[in-house]
């Protein structure tokens, strides 16, 4: 008999690039939902749940497995937003530099009432996209939203980041949001404005 190789042939794959997958925050980190700017956030950790202001509501939804998502149906009544955080900042210093994407995969249920801005935050400092009314993903389907990190640029510490998704808004809105990670293939491509 040969030697049999011990090479798995298992692609490595970063788990410090996957802030949310399947519905659940990743390791490290924590999923929040409530007023934007008003500092009340409500971490989430079982559904149903809701912010304390109550204007999000949190529930489980499929996507590739059962309750495999988190949708959230914000009432507009005010400033709301869904975020990812951590108490122990990443370093994404190397992958700004290159082509690198903050991917959302997304499902809108209910389109925007008003427009719509994802952030990604270091600290006090921020950098912000304009999303729209979220036209570019369509109602009712999955997909997966990608953002070059370098579009982000602003008043954001790469090198410390504790909050690399934020989708805030004023209006009503109601989206399912299965993972949210680093990559560099997404179904909807955003470019930078200049």
């Amino acid at each position: 008999m040969p030697t049999l190789s011990e090479d798995p042939k298992v692609a490595e794959v970063d788990a410090g690039d996957v802030f949310m997958d399947k519905g659940l925050p990743a390791t490290a980190w924590s999923l929040e939902v409530g007023g934007a700017g008003t500092g009340g956030n409500t971490r989430i950790t079982t559904v149903p749940a809701q912010s304390g202001a109550g204007r999000v509501k949190v529930t489980a939804t499929d996507h590739g497995v059962q309750e495999g998502a988190r949708r959230f149906v914000i009432d507009g009544t005010g400033p709301a937003q869904i975020l990812l955080s951590t108490q122990s900042p990443v370093d994404l210093t190397r992958q700004t530099n290159g082509d690198v994407l903050l991917t959302a995969t997304m499902r809108v249920d209910a389109a925007p009432t008003r427009p719509v801005a994802l952030s990604l935050r270091s600290g006090p400092g921020g950098g912000q996209v304009s999303l729209g009314r979220m036209e570019q993903l369509g109602t009712g389907q999955w997909k997966t939203l990608g953002v070059p990190l370098k579009c982000f640029g602003g008043n954001v510490n790469m090198a410390k980041v504790d909050t690399p998704f934020v989708l805030a808004t004023d209006g009503a809105l109601t989206v399912s949001v299965a993972r949210v990670a680093l990559g560099t293939t997404a179904d909807v491509k955003l470019t930078c404005a200049k």
